[in-house]
């Protein structure tokens, strides 16, 4: 049984390598009379994605699967960008905390609205994503000025003082929620 299995394995590797060598030669008869391979197919169809094909998966990746993508026009902006990341990354532990530093990275998936949430939910989250504000915190200032053009329109009011201006969330009341 066993010399019959090696000998028609031998036979079989034949044929594979036969037909291997009729491929290549039908390529090279092809590539010869100047009718494009399945692999010069491919690569023109690779080059051809369209710009919105790009964006749709751009704002995928951003939306479903949180990732941050950055373009660069060549290898070498890709490299800078990447020794630039890096570098940030590697001194952080030795930085002093500051609040803008943190945020980026503090927000992520932090007070994230319901796909049916909401403009108050909504905008609750929002203030969850600056640094240091807690949802007891948002929800108060949520209370107090319900929309963000709420908030808005008393910063931009010239009949405010400044002085006022600067400490209005500091009188706000958090409650335990």
């Amino acid at each position: 049984g066993r010399g019959r299995g090696r000998g028609s394995g031998s036979q079989q590797d034949g044929k594979e390598d036969e037909e291997e060598a009729e491929g290549r030669e039908r390529e090279e008869q092809t590539e010869a009379a100047g009718v494009a391979t399945a692999g010069e197919l491919m690569e023109q169809r690779r080059l051809r994605v369209r710009k919105t094909d790009t964006d749709s998966g751009i704002v995928w990746l951003q939306i479903n699967a949180h990732v941050h993508v950055r373009c660069t026009a060549n290898s070498a902006e890709t490299a800078e960008f990447l020794l630039r990341l890096t570098t940030a990354i590697a001194s952080a532990p030795y930085k002093k905390e500051n609040s803008f530093d943190t945020f980026c990275a503090e927000a992520l998936g932090k007070g994230r609205p319901a796909r049916n949430a909401s403009l108050s939910e909504v905008w609750t989250a929002q203030l969850q994503q600056i640094h240091k504000v807690s949802q007891p915190i948002a929800c108060a200032i949520s209370d107090k000025y319900p929309t963000f053009y709420s908030l808005l329109k008393v910063y931009l009011d010239d009949k405010v003082p400044q002085r006022e201006k600067e400490l209005l969330l500091a009188d706000i009341t958090v409650a335990a929620r």
